[in-house]
C-alpha cells in the first residue's frame, strides 16, 4: 500500500492505522496471541501483517540492530519486551508500528480492524489540519461533519455541538477545549465505520493536535494508543 500523506502526532498514527486495517483484518485469526506489525518500506510502501507471538521480539530486536537513532532502537527493544508478556486481557491486539520517523507500541481493538481509508480523500485530512488552526474554519469544519453525520442516520451528537460552540467562544482555553474534544471523540466513535464518522475522527484528532500545541492536554481516548 502506498503512502502518499504524511502527518504529525495523533494524526499520523490514526491515518496509518486506517489504510493498514483492511489487511489486518485479512490476516487476522480473530485472536490477539499473534502480534501485528505495520512498518513503512524503503520504497514508500508498508509492510502489514502478524507475527508469532514467540517470533516477534528477535524480530523486533533484529529492527532495533538496524535502526539509525537510538531512540528508535531503545522504544523497539522496549517493545519486545512487552510482548515477551502475555498478550492483554481485555482482547485488545498488541501492534507494532515503526517507520515515518517513529515507533509506537499500540493496543488496538478487534472493531477497529473494520476501517478503512476508502472513499476518505487525502483532501479531507489536509482540510482537517488547516481548519484546526482557526477557530473560524474549525467551526464551519465541526459544522459541516455533524450534518453528514446527520445524513448518516446518527443521532443528534450534543457533545459534537457544544464543542463547535465553544470553539468560538473560548479558542485560547486549551484546557476546556481538551475535556470538549475528549468528549466529542468518545461521542462520535460509534460512527467510525462511515466516512461521516472517519472524516469526523480526523477533524478531532486534528483539533487535539493543534491545542495540545497551543499548551492543552492530549486528553482525548484513541483506540490503539501509543
Amino acid at each position: 500500500m502506498q503512502m502518499e500523506v504524511r502527518f504529525d502526532g495523533h494524526q499520523a498514527i490514526d491515518h496509518i492505522v486506517a489504510v493498514a486495517s483492511p489487511a489486518l483484518r485479512a490476516g487476522w485469526d480473530g485472536k490477539n496471541e499473534r502480534v501485528a506489525f505495520i512498518i513503512e518500506q524503503k520504497d514508500g510502501m508498508m509492510a502489514v501483517g502478524f507475527w508469532p507471538r514467540i517470533d516477534a521480539p528477535a524480530a523486533m530486536r533484529r529492527l532495533a540492530d538496524g535502526a539509525t537513532r537510538i531512540d528508535l532502537s531503545v522504544a523497539l527493544r522496549a517493545a519486545a519486551s512487552t510482548v515477551e508478556e502475555p498478550p492483554p486481557s481485555n482482547g485488545y491486539l498488541q501492534c507494532l508500528l515503526f517507520g515515518w520517523q517513529g515507533c509506537a507500541m499500540l493496543e488496538i481493538h478487534p472493531d477497529d480492524l473494520d476501517r478503512s481509508s476508502a472513499g476518505i480523500r487525502p483532501d479531507d485530512y489536509i482540510e482537517s489540519i488547516l481548519a484546526a488552526r482557526d477557530p473560524d474554519h474549525a467551526a464551519k469544519l465541526l459544522g459541516d461533519i455533524e450534518r453528514a453525520l446527520a445524513d448518516a442516520g446518527a443521532a443528534p451528537l450534543d457533545e459534537l455541538r457544544r464543542l463547535r460552540e465553544l470553539v468560538g467562544r473560548r479558542w485560547h482555553e486549551p484546557a476546556a477545549l481538551a475535556l470538549a474534544i475528549g468528549k466529542a471523540h468518545a461521542e462520535t466513535t460509534p460512527y467510525l465505520a462511515t466516512p461521516a464518522g472517519q472524516r469526523a475522527r480526523s477533524a478531532l484528532n486534528a483539533l487535539m493536535q493543534a491545542n495540545a500545541d497551543r499548551g492543552g492536554p492530549l486528553n482525548a481516548p484513541r483506540s490503539g494508543s501509543a
